[in-house]
């Protein structure tokens, strides 16, 4: 199968296609520059430090965001959050599944990884027809330092409402939607089916 890369981050782009050239034996990825996004065309993108760290979230297009509280503080102190997310911004391309669609066999999709700093809250909604469709193995990282409680319950429940097997992908023991807002789980597995331990093994090399 096909291995679709999304990366809109201009410096984390510059980096992937690097290591894609370090690894020209990769003959199934295909790269894109963009973000996966619940709108196509232009959308902010930025924040939390300088580009290329990870961090870099479409939040940013929130005009409250530098005052925002996640349910986690990621600096001790307000005056030191908000300017950790005054952080660089940049004007990227973002993407709808629907466009995907169009170019791209995603709906042969097997698994479906989302790490995007906080953009779940904007993705998830707009992937919940295609995901009941298609039924991807989602392997979700939930971002406690940017969304409220509101909005991390919110996408735990789009996904647990949709998928009869969670996993706490760290124990690959199974969980609730209760479990993974109780413990603040930094992340978890969604399948229609359970897991082998191959299956699990190859998930965990996927987050490495």
């Amino acid at each position: 199968k096909t291995v679709l890369g999304l990366e809109p981050d201009p410096a984390a782009w510059g980096m992937m296609l690097k290591n894609l050239e370090l690894n020209k034996g990769l003959k199934n990825m295909c790269a894109i520059n963009a973000a996966l996004n619940d709108t196509d065309g232009p959308v902010a993108l930025g924040g939390n430090g300088d580009m290329g760290n990870s961090e870099t979230t479409m939040l940013v297009r929130e005009p409250d965001y530098l005052h925002g509280v996640g349910v986690q503080r990621r600096e001790p102190n307000a005056p030191d959050d908000i300017a950790w997310r005054s952080g660089t911004t940049a004007w990227v391309q973002g993407l709808t599944i629907e466009s995907l669609r169009e170019h791209f066999p995603v709906d042969d999709c097997g698994l479906l990884k989302i790490d995007i700093e906080g953009g779940e809250k904007y993705v998830l909604p707009a992937l919940l027809p295609w995901l009941t469709t298609v039924r991807p193995t989602v392997y979700l990282s939930l971002h406690w330092k940017f969304l409220t409680l509101a909005e991390i319950e919110e996408v735990v429940g789009l996904v647990s409402a949709l998928y009869p097997i969670l996993y706490n992908p760290v124990t690959w023991l199974p969980v609730s939607a209760t479990d993974i807002l109780g413990k603040q789980l930094d992340s978890f597995v969604a399948c229609t089916d359970v897991l082998s331990a191959e299956q699990q093994e190859r998930l965990a090399q996927s987050k490495r």
